[in-house]
């Protein structure tokens, strides 16, 4: 678990997390831990801890919520889109290099106004717009269908 923290902190290659630091592992096994670590943490943590609200009642929990603390009416969340640095892909390479021009995973994220992370979506290239990722996303299609039978609730964005 150790291994896989370093790594995650230090957003780095597998190398300078094994051989190259204190723990001293060789990179075949790190690449191991991190694939068992990074499972346990999506199959165990992540549906735990990051889900988005689904029936009205939940969606109507989190939109009080926002509204005692920022007044604003009917607000569900906060949605972004960032580019997160990788290596060089071997496979598509040209659909991950980002508007800024480096290769990068497009991620999107929904938090609420207390900072809780309610939805992420990380399986997109670089290229991706944030509208793309956003038009393409079940949150967007979840709160289209409450919107429409009355349920007037809304994400704000930045450039969507």
């Amino acid at each position: 678990v150790l291994c896989a923290l370093n790594f995650y902190g230090q957003g780095s290659y597998q190398k300078g997390v094994g051989v190259d630091s204190k723990l001293s592992i060789a990179q075949p096994t790190v690449s191991i831990i991190l694939k068992e670590v990074t499972t346990a943490i999506n199959e165990r943590l992540l549906r735990r801890w990051i889900r988005f609200p689904t029936t009205p009642q939940e969606i109507q929990e989190i939109v009080q919520r926002n509204y005692n603390k920022t007044r604003i009416p009917g607000l569900v969340g906060f949605v972004d889109g960032t580019n997160v640095t990788i290596k060089i892909p071997a496979i598509n390479e040209g659909l991950y290099v980002n508007r800024k021009g480096y290769h990068a995973q497009h991620v999107q994220i929904i938090c609420d106004s207390n900072l809780n992370i309610l939805n992420i979506i990380a399986r997109y290239p670089g290229s991706s717009h944030n509208s793309f990722v956003w038009r393409t996303s079940y949150v967007r299609h979840l709160l289209r269908t409450q919107y429409e039978t009355g349920n007037h609730c809304w994400i704000f964005g930045n450039s969507y």
